[in-house]
């Protein structure tokens, strides 16, 4: 198996190098194999590519993570810590339906039953459902109310107000937490976060009319502040008392982990380099071979070595592997933990990220004027309707051209050798 992955990996990697060539007329074999000082270069090339692999290690919901961990709610706490999918156990809450049932019922049903078609229904329903569910936690944390939520989410105001309620109906004390860091900026004129950062909030300091109009949402401040015209910028503060604490705790902890890693890999003795980290998420170079320990290492980091003193949530980060920054195939933390082929897996996963790779620089090297194919479907009209693409080619009255094949070279200013052979996407056997 492993000889296997690395073969396909390899015969990918020379596809995915030279496709682009392919579809500007440009005979790379030719070019490569009779020029012994750039095949020698080109072997250097593919024996390093080959080693080296991108991985990005990506906290799973950080913010939602984050905002259980400063709230205290002890219902949030157990949910993320559970494993369960955040959005999906939410909305299962919020709605009363037991997906995780519907899903194992749905695999003993026969396809087409009115049985299956009720199930899939409802397990349909329900993604929707999660997906608003999903956009509403974020919103929240954010500090949106009901009319940006309603907008967004193109429901009316009053549905939008019920599922903020059923939110905090599930998780009581995220309210009351957001409720008392607002009051403790009015009190004290700046935030404080768990990691000790402090942020000035000089606009709502001393302002309990602004408190009483925008946590307690009592109408007779909320119309005297929009009388005095300054009901939206207050607003805007604090939104940002509710919001501070997550987003600055969730940037300390990747840019902790981001330094620790770096001195990790100092002391490790792993072929490996840290890249960059972009949001909630660090990317880094590492050897094939070292792959799995420096993947433990960032993960135990990331996951237990960056939180603040008695910070009760388990967080969790999830695993890309790729080539390249733009294909990267995800690895997700279960399956991983669970797992005892660590290093197969990510083989696999390297080979799905080059499937995608290829996937795209095919769509460009067959693309014609009017429409991209994929990967199969000249193939399923030349075979379901060969007849009439035939006529339909020949009423072009093209010189040279009388077959779909010589057809699509000649869109793409390709010869049909090798328009035939970006379409079959393979080798021969001596390429190997």
């Amino acid at each position: 198996m492993a000889e296997y992955i690395e073969a396909e990996v390899k015969k990918k990697l020379i596809q995915s190098s030279f496709q682009s060539l392919t579809a500007k007329g440009i005979d790379w074999k030719t070019v490569v194999k009779t020029n012994p000082a750039v095949l020698k270069r080109f072997n250097e090339y593919l024996t390093l590519k080959q080693q080296y692999i991108m991985v990005e290690m990506d906290y799973s919901q950080l913010e939602l993570y984050v905002l259980a961990s400063v709230s205290g709610d002890k219902n949030m706490i157990a949910t993320v810590n559970s494993g369960l999918d955040l959005h999906s156990e939410n909305t299962k809450k919020i709605y009363g339906i037991d997906y995780a049932r519907y899903e194992t019922e749905l695999k003993s049903l026969k396809e087409g039953t009115d049985k299956y078609n009720e199930v899939s229904y409802i397990l349909k329903d329900f993604k929707a459902k999660r997906k608003s569910v999903k956009a509403l936690s974020f919103s929240l944390t954010y500090g949106a109310g009901a009319e940006k939520i309603s907008m967004d989410q193109k429901i009316s105001i009053e549905d939008s107000r019920q599922l903020i309620s059923d939110f905090y109906n599930i998780y009581p004390d995220v309210k009351t937490w957001q409720n008392g860091t607002f009051l403790g900026a009015v009190q004290r004129g700046y935030i404080e976060t768990p990691f000790g950062r402090r942020r000035a909030t000089p606009k709502v300091h001393g302002r309990l009319d602004a408190y009483r109009a925008l946590a307690e949402e009592q109408s007779k401040y909320i119309s005297q502040l929009k009388r005095d015209g300054e009901y939206w910028s207050l607003r805007e503060e604090a939104k940002t008392c509710k919001n501070t604490p997550i987003q600055s705790v969730a940037s300390d902890m990747c840019s902790m982990a981001a330094c620790k890693f770096k001195e990790w890999l100092k002391t490790a003795g792993k072929r490996a380099e840290m890249m960059f980290w972009v949001h909630d998420s660090i990317l880094f170079s590492v050897h094939i071979d070292d792959a799995v320990e420096v993947i433990e290492g960032c993960r135990d980091i990331m996951e237990n070595k960056v939180k603040y003193d008695r910070d009760p949530v388990n967080y969790r980060t999830s695993i890309g592997v790729g080539y390249n920054y733009e294909f990267m195939s995800e690895i997700a933390r279960d399956s991983w933990i669970s797992t005892e082929d660590k290093i197969g897996l990510v083989k696999t996963k390297l080979v799905d990220a080059l499937d995608s790779d290829l996937e795209k620089k095919l769509k460009l090297v067959i693309k014609s004027s009017s429409m991209t194919m994929d990967k199969d479907y000249l193939k399923n009209i030349m075979k379901s309707k060969e007849d009439y693409f035939e006529k339909l080619i020949s009423k072009l009255e093209i010189d040279g051209v009388n077959t779909p094949h010589e057809y699509m070279a000649w869109q793409n200013n390709m010869s049909v050798a090798e328009y035939e052979e970006s379409v079959d996407m393979s080798l021969e056997d001596e390429d190997d």
